[in-house]
């Protein structure tokens, strides 16, 4: 039963995927520049504060979180906001909106981060729902291959 529920997670986070390529979740907070040249950390339902531990403790190691801003709900900014000091996440930026917000159920506690380019661009989304996803060389891996970082 387990491995069943895990594989179904996992469907449903390919899915989450492939609708963030294909820009059916949109991707527009207020202006696309405001994030430009910034990685942006999504939470656009909830914070499940057991079910990240592993990413804030993986965010509070991060060597600079100069180039993360955070997006939440409004009802979860306070909740971001305790989160950044309990867990020593050293966000300077955390954004408010509702534009991300997915009612289905199965995504209710989906996380996940892109870069968006100095044009504006929303590139290499990443859900993060797996202990195994090392955010310090995602963030290595992006500036390694976009050309905003040469």
């Amino acid at each position: 039963m387990g491995q069943e529920l895990e594989h179904q997670k996992k469907q449903n986070y390919e899915l989450i995927v492939n609708q963030i390529e294909s820009g059916i979740i949109p991707h527009v907070i207020s202006d696309k520049k405001e994030f430009a040249g910034y990685f942006v950390l999504v939470f656009p339902n909830g914070i499940c504060e057991v079910c990240n531990k592993w990413l804030f403790k993986q965010i509070s190691e991060l060597s600079s979180t100069s180039d993360l801003v955070v997006v939440v709900p409004d009802k979860l900014k306070k909740n971001m906001e305790i989160y950044n000091t309990v867990y020593k996440l050293k966000l300077s930026s955390i954004f408010c909106s509702e534009k991300y917000a997915m009612p289905q159920e199965e995504f209710k506690d989906m996380t996940y981060i892109f870069y968006c380019s100095k044009t504006g661009t929303v590139l290499y989304p990443l859900a993060l729902h797996h202990k195994n996803i090392d955010l310090d060389l995602y963030f290595k891996l992006v500036k390694s291959i976009d050309l905003d970082f040469l």
